[in-house]
């Protein structure tokens, strides 16, 4: 293993990270993964080159108490190729799901790859989280990219990806997503971590409380599919204004973000498809009560998928060979509308050529 320190002078950054890179095993179908370590003195997060991987976090346990490892992940490929959950990985071109996997985009319908029944979910077959993404590492961070070729998966219009992420001061992890594509495409990304604050290893979310800032929600059938309505949250499971205990909660939905409500230090700048950096909201806190353990997310996209991991059903093997069964981990996937090409009223995620898809969140631990 190799170990680099690059020191840098961006204002984003505390001063030296320190970055190890390894090989960390074989896909089948022979395509080596690499293993990158960065570690800012606060944070240390281990990256997979295979699905833009976030196998391990450490964050601040608690005075005098180390680090702690707070996402789900495994210990192996096998793991990773394996997985239904889609566990700690970039997913795209489209997050979460198509109706009918199709789509029609200026008077052309596309028929995507279906991966659920007769619907497409996060990407398709063959989606983001299981390709080999090329690691650089930049200031503050590391980069991943990507190209996806035009047709791929189905969808037009070849894809530029690139995904930062970077270790910022205070122990805040920012995910920094692009892309431009060669002809009009459609396109909706984000990180699947699956978060635990008492441990990976501890098996439950229980003893987690969760606020959400979102006074709205898109209904769904049970196929998990967007009716197209936008519903209030009064009354339902999915009222998280105030904070919830994670012992009593279900749930598997899109919650549209109340972006009144800024970060509380939005700072940044940069323009482009989306939202620019300067336009960070807040979007949930998650707290872990016995440690004092609290994520609190950031985000510039307009809302966030909600999933409480009822559906891991102790198949998966993860680190050190715990069992990852129902709610073991939370899911706070910041992102645009589910199905928005087939909802005239949500928001749109189409991209065009010239143009630059870009969006940002931030997950800030403290304890």
């Amino acid at each position: 293993m190799t170990s680099t320190d690059i020191a840098t002078d961006s204002s984003d950054t505390p001063g030296t990270i320190v970055y190890e890179r390894s090989a960390f095993g074989v896909t089948s179908a022979g395509e080596p993964v690499e293993r990158w370590i960065m570690d800012d003195g606060t944070l240390r997060v281990s990256v997979l080159t295979l699905g833009g991987n976030i196998q391990s976090l450490e964050v601040p346990a608690g005075a005098g108490e180390g680090r702690v490892d707070v996402v789900l992940g495994f210990d192996d490929v096998a793991g990773y190729e394996n997985t239904k959950a889609y566990i700690s990985a970039l997913i795209g071109r489209v997050a979460n799901r198509l109706t009918g996997s199709r789509f029609t985009l200026d008077g052309t319908e596309y028929q995507v790859s279906a991966n659920e029944g007769a619907n497409s979910l996060h990407g398709g077959v063959d989606g983001f989280n299981r390709r080999i993404w090329t690691a650089t590492p930049i200031e503050s961070g590391l980069r991943l990219s990507l190209t996806s070729p035009d047709g791929d998966q189905g969808y037009p219009g070849e894809l530029t990806v690139q995904v930062d992420y970077l270790l910022l001061p205070g122990g805040k992890f920012r995910i920094r997503y692009e892309a431009t594509t060669s002809a009009p495409t459609v396109v909706n990304l984000t990180q699947h971590a699956y978060f635990n604050l008492a441990g990976a290893s501890s098996g439950s979310t229980d003893g987690h409380t969760l606020r959400v800032a979102s006074g709205h929600y898109t209904p769904v059938n049970q196929e998990l599919l967007p009716s197209g309505e936008i519903a209030h949250v009064v009354g339902t499971p999915m009222d998280l204004r105030t904070a919830q205990e994670l012992d009593f909660l279900n749930l598997d939905h899109n919650l549209v973000l109340d972006e009144d409500e800024p970060a509380a230090d939005d700072a940044g700048h940069g323009h482009g498809h989306g939202h620019a950096q300067d336009d960070l909201h807040f979007c949930a806190e998650l707290k872990h009560t016995a440690s004092g353990r609290t994520l609190v997310v950031t985000t510039t996209e307009p809302a966030v998928q909600i999933y409480t991991g009822s559906q891991l059903d102790r198949s998966d093997i993860g680190k050190g060979g715990v069992v990852y069964g129902p709610a073991a981990g939370l899911c706070i996937e910041t992102q645009n509308f589910p199905d928005a090409p087939n909802h005239e009223d949500f928001p749109s995620i189409v991209l065009r050529p010239g143009e630059k898809y870009s969006t940002v969140t931030d997950w800030a631990f403290s304890v």
